[in-house]
């Protein structure tokens, strides 16, 4: 596949069998967690605050799934805002969701404990093209009318700077110890910022290298012909909001159970600075290579496992004990839209 923003980069034939018999359980299992962006060049290295931080005493919950089935739930129509001016906040509602799920947490200050872990969120599989090798993210179905758009970064569909698109492109809903609950979703179509494109690069990046470190995912149905979001829900979308807010972050680290199980961490988001631009970043959720992509969610409502993805885990700084996300803006709401369309 090849593009950038606002160009379909190509198709694969519908539920394209080729792709979806490559992701055998065993190459998921050994694909490698793709690495969380490291230690662009901060003006601080340590994380500047634009309000008072408490201090955070993460607590790791064990793994104990549920399935709490029964209430289905009718997804709803996405009705897309007219455009308005570039300051104007704009924002999508979540799909609900059809399952329920429950696995880990890391609680932080602030936002509420994570008990419901939707499979709205999933694994993102791709194989390298620079390198031939397979590699995992974590990314997230939200919610379009066309039920299938996942948003991840943009590194885990793209290399960045002077390289190219990954191949073999899936995403997994509810990925749970080499089971996939849902089946797999081939990608159809990608988008990915330009900034991404021209400035991207896995280490001492400039802020426009990490800024819109963000891509959406058009995929097919599955192997049975269902379309993502009619299956797993999908989360709605927020831009142009304040890089501090309360944010539940869903992923699949892989220094946490090898990947395997989703994990979520939940509080107050703070900022680093990356000239000129200030990056939102949780502290203490130590999360690894595989966790790239992720949602950082607004609003989450732990009844339904749903929220607002108001960025994605981009890159970690302190040897992962911080991480921080991507800047959802008007260039971002413009991808969105365009990927709404596909």
């Amino acid at each position: 596949m090849a593009g950038q923003e606002g160009e379909n980069p190509g198709a694969i034939p519908e539920g394209d069998p080729r792709v979806i018999t490559y992701w055998t359980t065993e190459r998921m299992e050994n694909a490698i967690p793709a690495d969380n962006v490291e230690d662009p060049q901060q003006e601080i290295n340590n994380a500047v605050s634009q309000m008072e931080t408490e201090e955070q005493n993460p607590k790791v919950v064990s793994q104990e799934e549920t399935n709490e089935s029964g209430e289905e739930y009718t997804p709803q129509t996405l009705t897309q805002e007219a455009d308005e001016p570039e300051t104007t906040a704009e924002s999508v509602d979540p799909v609900l969701p059809e399952q329920k799920d429950a696995r880990n947490g890391v609680q932080l200050q602030g936002a509420s404990k994570v008990t419901n872990f939707s499979h709205t969120n999933g694994k993102i599989f791709y194989t390298d093209a620079s390198d031939g090798k397979n590699y995992v993210c974590s990314g997230a179905a939200i919610n379009t009318p066309t039920k299938r758009t996942v948003v991840t970064a943009g590194h885990c569909v793209h290399g960045g700077k002077n390289k190219t698109w990954h191949r073999n492109i899936v995403f997994v809903p509810g990925y749970n110890r080499g089971v996939r609950p849902h089946g797999t979703f081939s990608a159809q179509y990608l988008r990915v910022a330009n900034d991404w494109v021209q400035y991207g690069q896995p280490t001492g990046g400039t802020g426009d290298s990490y800024k819109h470190d963000v891509a959406f995912i058009k995929t097919n149905t599955n192997e049975k012909g269902q379309l993502l979001v009619n299956m797993v829900g999908g989360h709605g979308l927020n831009v142009d909001r304040s890089p501090i807010f309360e944010s539940t972050v869903f992923a699949y680290p892989g220094n946490k159970e090898s990947g395997r199980v989703m994990h979520a961490c939940w509080g107050n988001t703070h900022t680093i600075r990356i000239t000129p631009y200030y990056f939102p970043t949780l502290s203490g959720c130590e999360f690894a290579g595989g966790s790239s992509g992720g949602p950082w969610l607004a609003d989450y409502n732990n009844a339904t496992g749903l929220g607002k993805v108001q960025s994605v885990t981009s890159f970690a700084t302190n040897n992962n004990t911080s991480v921080s996300g991507a800047i959802f803006d008007r260039p971002v709401w413009d991808i969105y839209q365009k990927a709404a369309q596909d």
